[in-house]
């Protein structure tokens, strides 16, 4: 009886177990330590505390095949291949823009006659033809009280003016200055008045002197098209031609190398003053179009006639050597460049083209290779 009681209660007894266990690990407890996809308790990370960023280290890079990416090499600063002049550091120089003065700022002979030709032209209306020359007079004497106060300015004496002026001396900076502005506005408004007429035989000088006014005051759009409209003219006049040299300088100011080349080809004759600032406009255009044949002997023969210490030379060596790497290193070009130097003026030019040469490739070997040969 016994034995047949424990057999009938036994399945119950089983069962009873089994289902308590999967009660006690539904109520209590986490997870199975066995477990792949859930960590431990003892093994999570601390919390965070609150308002603390977290942060986490990427894990090194993989190459292929199972190695981790090695880490950067530091840049080497490659030496160059030899000992090369200093670049050497190029100084400001006041380009032209847009007019190349012509005319010192002296007062004029004819200044004591202003009265004379304002009573003949109309402050109103269309300038007759017979009233063109004392328009571009008056305009001109304007212009050049303009100029002749400003070297006052710059000379700490507006006050101490010459007999012959005509006008009363300012007293102060700030009169003086405007009264600069009064007079370049009255040569504006009497140069002006010429353009109508040119039949006018001194109708480019006023013009030109228009522009460079305009230029003064600060109206540098209208200038250009006063020294476009003088530029397109067939005359070679010396202000024709200074129009067309002041072009020159404007667009390659502003970056437009072809418009400069365009009005250097319309370009005749400079004065002699004017003689070396033309080889560097000429030098360049060349660079900037890439046109090394706008660089003619003429131009190239002022990189030795000029004087160490004049203040051009500088940009005239630096855009030389930027010529000769234009497209890629003419060692032709170079060498005819130092047959022209001496010594200092070779290592500044030198210099130069180290710098130009130095972020393209093999040329910097190419420089070296001349400096050991000592060529030329």
């Amino acid at each position: 009886m016994i034995a047949r009681f424990y057999l009938t209660r036994l399945p119950l007894v089983l069962l009873a177990a089994i289902l308590g266990w999967f009660l006690a690990d539904g109520a209590g407890g986490g997870a199975d330590p066995g477990d792949p996809f859930l960590l431990r308790d003892d093994a999570r990370p601390p919390a965070t505390p609150a308002g603390t960023a977290k942060t986490t280290t990427p894990p090194p890079a993989a190459v292929p095949g199972g190695d981790l990416a090695p880490a950067p090499a530091p840049v080497a600063t490659t030496p160059p291949p030899c000992p090369l002049p200093k670049v050497p550091e190029l100084p400001k120089y006041p380009w032209p823009d847009p007019v190349v003065p012509t005319d010192p700022p002296n007062l004029l002979p004819i200044n004591g006659e202003l009265a004379r030709h304002l009573e003949n032209v109309p402050t109103e209306g269309a300038l007759p033809e017979e009233k063109v020359e004392h328009a571009h007079a008056a305009g001109k004497i304007y212009f050049m009280r303009a100029l002749y106060l400003q070297t006052r300015i710059t000379a700490g004496s507006v006050a101490a003016l010459e007999p012959a002026a005509g006008f009363e001396a300012p007293k102060t900076v700030p009169e003086a200055q405007a009264r600069i502005q009064e007079y370049l506005g009255r040569a504006a408004f009497f140069l002006t008045k010429v353009r109508p007429h040119p039949p006018y035989r001194f109708w480019s000088e006023a013009l030109y002197l228009n522009a460079w006014a305009l230029t003064l005051l600060g109206r540098l759009p209208e200038a250009v098209d006063y020294l476009q409209i003088v530029g397109r003219t067939r005359s070679q006049t010396l202000y024709a031609n200074y129009a067309r040299f002041s072009l020159v300088f404007h667009f390659l100011k502003e970056g437009r190398g072809p418009l400069a080349a365009h009005w250097l080809a319309q370009l005749g004759k400079v004065e002699p003053q004017h003689e070396a600032l033309l080889a560097a406009a000429r030098l360049r255009t060349a660079v900037a179009t890439k046109r090394p044949e706008l660089a003619d002997s003429a131009t190239l023969a002022h990189l030795g006639s000029l004087t160490a210490d004049d203040p051009l030379l500088p940009h005239l060596l630096d855009r030389a050597a930027a010529l000769c790497l234009v497209e890629s290193f003419d060692r032709a070009c170079v060498q005819d460049h130092l047959r022209r130097l001496d010594g200092p003026k070779k290592t500044t030019y030198l210099g130069f083209l180290a710098g130009h040469a130095k972020d393209r490739e093999g040329q910097l070997e190419r420089v070296c290779a001349l400096i050991k040969e000592g060529s030329p």
